[in-house]
Parts: C-alpha cells; sequence; structure tokens
C-alpha cells in the first residue's frame, strides 16, 4: 500500500531551492516513506505524541 504524501508550502519551496544533486536522493527516500511510513527512528520529547 503506497501513502498519499501532503507537503505545505514551506516544504515545497524548500525542496525547489535544493541544489539539483540532493533532489533525487531526497525523491528517493520520500518515495521509500511513502511505501512505507513507519521507517526510521520513534520520534521523541516534543513529537513523541505524533505517528
Amino acid at each position: 500500500m503506497t501513502y498519499r504524501l501532503l507537503y505545505s508550502q514551506a516544504s515545497r519551496e524548500q525542496m525547489r531551492s535544493l541544489h539539483p544533486q540532493i533532489k533525487p536522493i531526497i525523491k528517493t527516500l520520500i518515495q521509500k516513506l511513502r511505501e512505507s511510513p513507519y521507517l526510521g527512528k520513534a520520534l521523541e520529547q516534543k513529537l513523541s505524541g505524533y505517528l
């Protein structure tokens, strides 16, 4: 199952301003998160209540 991602205006602007060599790396990582959103470490401290 692939999840749908919603981007804030600020994140879209940050993506546009990335160096061209970094953009494909970030896009690949985002695709991995779409496919399996529970990858990575659990959130801690202030963010611990979020999924």
